[in-house]
């Protein structure tokens, strides 16, 4: 009998000896993807992996671009409501999971004829009556193109694919692994006509081969562009994912693209979990890899520090300036940086360059990045300066603490051509009190330090409305024909607007409604057909969730008999007649 029990204790010991190590330890909670892509109007779901406690979904930034449903403790249904980028947060106690999604615009697919025409021939030849030949104005001819060639990608000149994936054209949808939409190249092409005259063309009107690549063996390829009968190239480069020092990478042995850089430090913290610091000031890319030129791409930073002063670039390196403001703007995006202060340019790169320790691109057209770190409370953007680096106007200044006026130039035109702001619009800038236009400018212009944008008939639309401005009371005049997403949300002083104008579109979160004590309606009804004027669900920025309750702590004051068609349902109870 005691032999029995010891070769049973024996089986049961081998056993266990043989299963996995997850079987005795918690398996990690985490995302199933840190980056999603869908169409507007496509829905996907986030699954948070290993989790068995309440969690709070969100969306941190980019609120109206998606929605969210479904929540559970397993994951979420995320729905793309409008082309852009926001992030969703899963947050466990004090544990944040974050994921980037980027909704797109489905392209149009456009089919071709094959030139040839069915007819279908009558019953019996109709003879008709002669028509006098009528003089009509000649179409105007098209303008015939000379040349096209590849646009770079906001400073790319290449693409970069790990050996084993392959482009596909879904438009993103059902893609299996591995593969790569070819739409998410951002494939531009500039083109140049025979009468000197340049403009770009978009993706949807030029066709692309990229059926010669061989995605198995590692080396340099080309996509073949083509645009009304001329071609260029796309250089791809299949490459192999290596690792030296503190950065990962791409390469074929010729160039690289940076995707990872960690600290030189390896610390456990309180949790067990073992993090990297950057001991240097400098953070500094390196000229080559593995005897490659490293010639673009932001690495993912993988530590964690706060003494970073300045940021070398190399002669051969040029990222994608979006994504070089994105990262290196203080506090926006990543709290490393908020001591930076200088730039360093190797003087043979001919893409980036320096001025009083300000980061521009593209021959001083682009103001990519300035840092967060400079004391000045004032700036003037250089003449010939056209865009900021970002995504939206005040990204490349997000997270300096310091700055209190800002001047924009007579050449600046502007981030977006579309007019939308992806953001909160003064986000990252808090200290700002002035925002000045120099005359002349013909997209912008200033009124008490107000940052307006011109539209057609002298109208304008409120774009930025400074944080800092000190102001109590604040009216929008009846020219000014909307506001943009989060334009007036940002400034807490302000406790009472009045609008001169009842058909004024009102952005995305364009009003501090924490701080917001009495809106007032100073015209009469407003025409049936327009669009409600007030409401609750978009124009309005909380800093805390509330309930719809917490939402009515302002009053409403219209002219008397004047009709509330302007205003939402929900709010109708606030109106006070005056």
């Amino acid at each position: 009998m005691r032999k029995r029990k010891m070769i049973m204790c024996l089986v049961v010991v081998m056993m266990l000896s043989i299963l996995p190590s997850e079987a005795y330890a918690a398996k990690k909670v985490k995302l199933s993807s840190k980056k999603l892509s869908l169409k507007v109007g496509q829905k996907k779901t986030l699954k948070l992996k290993n989790n068995k406690k309440k969690v709070k979904w969100s969306v941190v930034s980019g609120k109206k671009f998606v929605k969210l449903s479904a929540k559970k403790k397993t994951g979420v249904t995320i729905k793309g409501k409008k082309k852009g980028t926001a992030k969703v947060q899963a947050k466990i106690g004090k544990k944040k999971y974050t994921c980037k999604v980027v909704v797109k615009q489905p392209r149009k697919s456009v089919k071709k004829s094959s030139g040839k025409k069915t007819v279908k021939p009558s019953a019996k030849p109709t003879k008709l009556p002669t028509k006098k030949p009528v003089n009509t104005p000649s179409a105007q001819p098209k303008k015939k193109v000379e040349s096209i060639s590849y646009g770079g990608g906001r400073g790319r000149k290449y693409v970069f694919l790990e050996s084993g994936r392959r482009l596909v054209d879904k438009e993103n949808i059902n893609l299996e692994d591995g593969e790569v939409d070819i739409g998410d190249l951002k494939t531009e092409v500039n083109v140049k006509y025979t009468d000197g005259s340049e403009e770009k063309a978009s993706y949807e009107d030029i066709s692309l081969d990229f059926s010669q690549i061989n995605y198995e063996k590692i080396g340099a390829y080309d996509i073949i562009i083509t645009y009304e009968g001329c071609t260029c190239k796309v250089p791809v480069v299949i490459a192999e994912r290596k690792t030296e020092g503190l950065y990962t990478y791409l390469t074929d042995g010729n160039v690289a693209e940076l995707v990872e850089m960690i600290g030189d430090k390896k610390i456990e913290n309180e949790e067990g979990e073992y993090i990297y610091e950057l001991s240097s000031t400098t953070l500094e890319i390196p000229e080559t890899l593995g005897g490659a030129k490293v010639v673009q791409g932001l690495p993912e930073f993988q530590f964690s520090t706060t003494k970073i002063k300045r940021v070398k670039f190399p002669k051969f390196y040029q990222p994608d300036y979006v994504a070089v403001t994105r990262s290196f703007a203080g506090r926006y995006y990543s709290e490393e940086f908020m001591q930076l202060e200088e730039f360093v340019v190797d003087g043979e790169n001919d893409y980036y360059t320096v001025r009083d320790n300000v980061l521009f691109a593209e021959n001083n057209t682009v103001l990519c990045v300035y840092p967060a770190g400079l004391m000045a409370t004032s700036y003037q953007i250089p003449e010939g300066v056209t865009r900021g680096g970002g995504l939206a106007d005040w990204e490349a200044f997000a997270g300096n603490l310091h700055l209190t006026e800002i001047t924009f130039p007579k050449s600046y035109i502007g981030c977006r051509e579309d007019n939308e702001v992806y953001e909160n619009s003064m986000f990252g800038v808090p200290n700002l009190k002035k925002i000045n236009v120099a005359d002349g400018n013909p997209c912008w212009c200033s009124i008490d330090g107000v940052l307006y944008k011109k539209e057609k008939d002298n109208k304008l639309t409120l774009w930025s409305y400074p944080p800092q401005k000190t102001d109590k009371s604040f009216t929008v005049e009846e020219n000014v024909v909307g506001t943009a997403n989060g334009g007036l949300s940002s400034n807490r002083y302000l406790e009472n607007i009045t609008f001169k104008s009842g058909t004024i579109s009102i952005g995305y979160e364009a009003i501090n409604g924490d701080y917001i004590k009495n809106i007032y309606l100073d015209f009469l009804s407003v025409p049936y057909g327009e669009s409600e004027m007030i409401c609750i669900e978009s124009s309005f920025s909380h800093d805390v969730e509330l309930d719809d309750s917490a939402f009515l702590n302002f009053n409403i004051y219209i002219r008397d008999k004047s009709a509330l068609n302007c205003i939402d349902e929900s709010l109708r109870s606030k109106v006070v007649y005056y």
